[in-house]
């Protein structure tokens, strides 16, 4: 999942399409498209905050480690509630 489309930064509709597969456990991992820090920011932690309010502390931290586990090309476990 893109973190800016989750924060809602291309609109409501895209927002709430995030928000639902989010909701139906269809989310693994959550990344940026930024390019720099100015213009199109990665916000990931806003997007980690969105979904410890809207799915738990759990399901935020799963999604944080299954990022550390992509990066260093490792088997992924996931982890569902």
């Amino acid at each position: 999942m893109n973190s800016t489309s989750l924060i809602g930064m291309y609109g409501r509709k895209v927002r709430e399409t995030a928000l639902a597969l989010l909701r139906h456990n269809m989310v693994h991992f959550v990344s940026s498209d930024a390019h720099t820090c100015r213009g199109r920011a990665p916000r990931l932690q806003k997007a980690r905050d969105l979904v410890a309010v809207t799915m738990g502390e759990n399901m935020a931290d799963n999604i944080k480690c299954l990022s550390n586990e992509i990066m260093p090309d490792l088997d992924v476990l996931l982890f569902y509630t």
